[in-house]
């Protein structure tokens, strides 16, 4: 069995009463000067009937399932409508420190090299992303330029 998913094995494991536990976004960056898109957007899917995150894929395995620029809401309507999944649901960006903690990504998403990626399986985060705790935003910057005129 090959180790990622499709639409349909995610589908048929829906009809057998499986569940989807968790979902995840990797945002990869493209190269802007090739005049395409700013991004492209995978996603990475943990149910309850085979360990670890998997990749979507298309049909027959041949290769990621990418989404590109507006397809974003594509792929969130397809986890949410199609899936059925109602859990959160996080972007990443491809590389981020955050994605260290997740297993079975591919190296352009975990920005590990694929030497570290064939080492024994790391175990899933001791967290699930929606209970790390949240950071606060930076305090507003001094305006540099104030307006004398203001005063």
């Amino acid at each position: 069995m090959p180790d990622d998913y499709e639409e349909a094995d995610i589908r048929a494991g829906l009809r057998e009463g499986g569940k989807l536990l968790q979902a995840f976004i990797v945002m990869r960056p493209t190269n802007p000067s090739d005049g395409a898109v700013d991004a492209e957007y995978v996603c990475y899917i943990r149910t309850d009937w085979r360990r670890g995150y998997r990749i979507l894929q298309v049909a027959r395995h041949k290769y990621d399932k990418v989404y590109m620029g507006s397809g974003l809401g594509r792929l969130v309507w397809l986890l949410h409508r199609g899936f059925n999944y109602n859990g959160p649901l996080v972007i990443y960006h491809a590389g981020s420190e955050d994605l260290q903690r997740f297993a079975g990504l591919r190296p352009i998403d975990s920005g590990r090299s694929p030497a570290e990626e064939s080492g024994p399986p790391r175990a899933a985060p001791a967290k699930p992303p929606w209970e790390w705790p949240v950071r606060d935003p930076p305090p507003p910057a001094e305006d540099p330029d104030p307006d004398p005129e203001a005063e």
